[in-house]
Parts: C-alpha cells; structure tokens; sequence
C-alpha cells in the first residue's frame, strides 16, 4: 500500500466509473453526470500533480501523458477494430471517419456533426463515449501552456488574487454553461468543450486551494467527525443524482453543476481526512488504478455483447465481469514498473500490439462512407418535403373512402381483376423512421392517396402520439403501415397504446434488419401473434442474402431496396384483401346453398 495515498479520491475515481458503466449498461437514469467528476478530477490531479512538483517540464508531462493515457487508448482501439472483423452480422458504418476522429481527439465535435445521440437507447459504435476522452485530450494538450500561464501569475501575484481569479473564472464558466443551455441543442451542450469545460476549470481551482490553504483547513476542521459526516453527505448526494437525474429532467443542467461542486467538496474533506493502513483501501487502491481502462473497455464490451444472442441479463452481468477482467489484464501488461511476473507482462504486451496492428491495418482498408451516408441524408431531407405536400392531398380523400368502402368490397367479390387497383388507390396511413422516408417517393407511387409520417431516428414510442392526432381529426384510415423498431423498441404498454389508438383497424409491422443491434422480429412476432389485427411486412426475410438492397450500413436502402420494399408493403397488403375477398365469397357461396 502506498504511504500518504489519497484513498478517498481512489474511491471517488471508482464510484464514478462504475456508475458510467451502469449508465451505459442502462441499469440507471443518470450515471452520465459522473463524468463530470471525471472532468474534476482530471482538472485537479493534473494541477496539483504539477504544482507539487519542483520543476515543470513540458516535454516529461506530454511523455506522460502519452504513456499513461493514449497508449493504452490505441490498443483498445485498434484491438476492437480486430475483433470487429470477427463479427459479419455487425454494420459498423462509421468506422473510419469515426475511428480518425478518435485518434485526433476531436470526437466530441464529429459526434454533434454527425448526429450521433449519446442518449438513445441503442448502442451504434463501440466508441460513443470517447467524446469524453476527445475533450480530456484537448484539455492535456493545452494544460502545459496554462500552467505556464498560471505559473507567472504565481510570480507576480500573491495566493489570494490567484484564487481569488481562478474562483472568479470558474463562476464565469459555470453562467457561460447555463447561458449556451438555453439556446444549444442538448447534444451540442454535452458534447462541446466550451460548455464542459467548467468542471475542469473547477478541478484546477480546488487544486489552488488545497495546494494553497490545506494546512490551514486542516486546523480549521479538527473534528474527525464532521469530516467523516461531511464526506458521508456529498457521496450520498452524488449518488442520490447518479441515480435518479435523467437528461430529461429540468434540473439536468443545475444537475451538472451540483455534481461538480460536490466532486470537489469531497476531494476537499479527503486532504482534511486522516487515513488508515487497511485491507479496504488496499482493495480501493487496486481497483482504482484500473478505472482509465475500466472506461476505455466498457463501451466495446457492451458493443459486440449486445450482438450475441443471450438475455439482457447475461449481458449486464458479462459486460460487468469481462469489462472489469480485460481492464485488470491491460493495466497488468502495462505496468512495466512494477517487475513482478515481468515476462508474463511483455508476453501479453507483444499479444496486444500483434492484435492492434492488425486492427490498424483493418483500419487503413476501410472504406469511407462518408460521401455515401451524405447523400442519404440530402435524399431523406428531399423526401420531408414530399412528405408535407402528399399529406395535403390525403386530407381530401380519406372520408370518401370511408363512405364507399362496403360498395367497393361487393364489387370486388364480383370482379378481383380490380383489386390490384384498389389497394393501389387506399388511403393508408404509414409511420416510420429514415428507412421508410428513403422510400417516401415510391412508396407514394404505390399508394398515391396515402398519407406518410416518416422522420430520422423516430423510435417507436413516438407512434402513438401520431395516430392519436391523426385520429382526433378523423384521418386515419383503415390500413395503418408501421416501420419502427430500429432505433431501438417499446416495451409492451407502449404497443398496447398504439393497438388502443388504432382500434380493429389493420395493423402492418414491417420488421427490421440486422436485428442483432436492437432484437425487436421476436418481440414483433410475438405482438402479431397475440393481436389478430396485426400483421408482419417480414422484410428481414425478404431481403436476406440481397445486399443489393442496402447501403453500406446494411439498413438504408438502394433504389433496387427501395423498390423491393415498397412493393413487399403493397404484395402484402394485397394478399391480405385477396383474402378476405375468398373468405367474403365462401359466406356468400355457403348462404346460396342453404337457400
């Protein structure tokens, strides 16, 4: 055990990097907030590391850093590319742009260019939480320059004005955060080093004070006691907010701000704190020595788990187990320093650079979608504006076709040849998200009377709010066309709330592919099964084995899928009143006969 270590901030490392993972692992609402203790923490540990330190070197403290933080980071990114190859049923669309905005520390900025919701549900790259480490890396890059500032300062002017400055600095960081929160889209605020910056600001300041006045608070809080009640209050407070503030909540951003200020009353009260040598620091010291690698793993573990065919809770509990276990064996590897089993260590050492350099090499093939994902995005935003005109036309016919539906249906048991025709002419109504707004125009060939609301990354906790609309104002018909679900699924009242809206109206799912990433055909099927009125549009099925059909990210569709699917909808739909046409005509035969 090391002499005079600061177990109370090893603990608060590790209470923070368990509640990112079960926020990750979705076991909680808020765990998100604890890295803006990591924000602190890198704030304070950088400054008071250096301020303790007789000489400050630029070059050792890159040396450093470069050991300590991207090393590990570069096996852990090019080992998940490696692993990535393994797994053929995985799109991972992103990968080289996302991959170079990774290894230049600017991942935060691609991920707001890109759209990529750190909120949602469905986990779409095993690197969404290196936004963190993009902004800690900006952040290392420029500490040596603000030292240097801040060492100057420490020159000309006493203790007191220099916190008395950085106190006023980190006051103005904070306003500076709630002023961008009223007019920043969410994502911009979390992802923006401008606006997180406050709690490594933060961390600097309370590493002035201490480094500054800890004697004297040592004096002035003599009571082991109140220390110890004092430190017991803001861990639960902190824990208090980890579990129960989501991004939605209106305290979100007081929220962010709290946890920084409690971040650093604790690392305040653990200089004051007196320590004793025993087996739970001990344990608190090993475990905390782990956590860096802790957080670069979890998101690839929990990434390729969710693509393997076992329950939710054996994915929990593995992505625990094997995250826990690979950061214990990365941190063993490189930890040249300490010399016990040392051949062991370069041996997995030589293992994992073996690993990353083919991962590197799987890199440098990969082709950019960029241009191609660019296009999409141009078509899907053409295909919005259709979308508002066609809803214009649908308003008109829809009442008409609720008035002459039983004179339609006797004519068509005396004539199917016009059948293919009138289901041509149904005024459906069709919700979705990106993939049925890449087919809008097609989709409106086959059904030019329908009416269709499709939007980008729409889940389908969204539907029933449309149709309750659409609905109150007498527009829905009696054909309802659902393509939701890869974004991420509802649970069962929120299906039951979509069967409550629609009535005895026909229902048609169309299911999804490369359902790995979010398991929702089961669950689907299941829904369909229990509900006569729900049928499945099985396009998973239709299209597999046809990569023709899709994009490169195997769920976007070419104009050949486009064609495809819209023509399953329209077969379908079709097979479906074929149906009852042969069902109605049975009746009529069987009541001639009676007669």
């Amino acid at each position: 055990m090391v002499k005079n270590r600061n177990y109370i901030i090893d603990f608060l490392r590790i209470i923070s990097c368990f509640f990112v993972l079960f926020y990750h692992l979705q076991i909680i609402k808020g765990g998100f907030l604890a890295v803006c203790t990591f924000f602190v923490l890198n704030g304070f540990l950088a400054t008071y590391s250096s301020l303790k330190k007789k000489e400050f070197s630029i070059v050792k403290y890159y040396k450093s850093r470069f050991f300590h933080l991207y090393i590990p980071f570069i096996i852990v990114v090019f080992s998940t590319i490696f692993l990535y190859s393994f797994f053929s049923n995985i799109y991972w669309v992103h990968l080289k742009p996302e991959t170079t905005s990774v290894l230049f520390g600017y991942n935060n900025i691609w991920q707001v260019q890109t759209n990529l919701d750190y909120f949602t549900k469905n986990v779409n790259s095993p690197f969404m939480h290196f936004w963190y480490l993009s902004i800690l890396f900006q952040f290392e890059l420029l500490f040596p320059i603000i030292y240097k500032l801040g060492f100057l300062m420490k020159k000309h002017f006493s203790k007191r004005i220099i916190c008395f400055l950085l106190g006023l600095f980190s006051f103005i960081s904070g306003i500076f955060f709630f002023y961008q929160y009223q007019k920043l889209p969410l994502l911009n605020i979390y992802y923006g080093t401008f606006t997180r910056i406050f709690s490594i600001i933060f961390g600097i300041f309370t590493a002035f004070i201490i480094y500054c006045y800890s004697s004297k608070l040592k004096k002035y809080y003599k009571n082991r006691y109140f220390v110890i009640i004092s430190l017991f209050i803001h861990f639960f407070s902190l824990i208090i907010l980890f579990l129960n503030v989501s991004y939605k909540s209106i305290i979100f951003p007081y929220s962010m701000i709290l946890v920084s200020l409690l971040s650093c009353g604790i690392i305040i009260f653990s200089f004051i704190f007196s320590y004793k040598n025993n087996y739970f620091n001990k344990v608190v010291f090993t475990i905390s020595k782990c956590t860096y690698e802790i957080y670069l793993l979890q998101y690839p573990v929990i990434f390729f788990l969710r693509h393997l065919k076992i329950s939710c809770l054996l994915q929990v509990a593995f992505s625990i187990i094997f995250t826990v276990i690979l950061s214990l064996l990365l941190h063993f590897s490189l930890n040249f320093k300490e010399k016990k089993l040392i051949y062991l260590k370069k041996i997995i050492f030589i293992i994992l650079i073996i690993i990353s350099i083919i991962g590197f090499y799987r890199y440098l093939l990969e082709k950019d979608h960029t241009d191609e994902l660019n296009r999409l995005e141009i078509n899907l935003k053409n295909n919005e504006k259709i979308l508002i005109d066609n809803q214009k036309k649908y308003i008109a016919k829809i009442q008409e076709e609720k008035d002459n539906y039983s004179t339609k249906m006797d004519e068509l048991i005396k004539n199917e040849a016009s059948l293919s025709e009138y289901v041509h002419q149904l005024s459906i109504v069709g919700i979705g998200d990106s993939v049925m707004l890449g087919a809008v125009p097609k989709l409106y060939e086959e059904f030019p009377n329908g009416y269709f609301d499709a939007k980008v990354s729409r889940t389908d906790y969204e539907a029933s709010g449309i149709l309750r609309n659409l609905n109150s104002q007498g527009l829905l018909g009696d054909i309802i066309i659902i393509n939701l679900g890869t974004n991420g699924q509802c649970g069962e009242k929120c299906r039951n709330d979509i069967l409550d809206v629609c009535g005895d109206r026909q229902i048609y799912w169309v299911n999804v592919t490369n359902d790995s990433d979010v398991g929702v055909n089961d669950s689907l099927n299941q829904f369909a099964a229990n509900n006569s009125n729900v049928n499945i549009i099985d396009w998973n099925n239709y299209s597999k084995g046809h990569s023709e059909y899709f994009i490169s990210d195997g769920i976007h569709l070419t104009e050949n899928g486009i064609s495809n699917y819209s023509k399953l909808i329209f077969d379908t739909i079709y097979q479906n009143y074929y149906q009852i046409i042969q069902e109605k005509k049975e009746i009529a035969k069987r009541n001639i006969m009676k007669y």
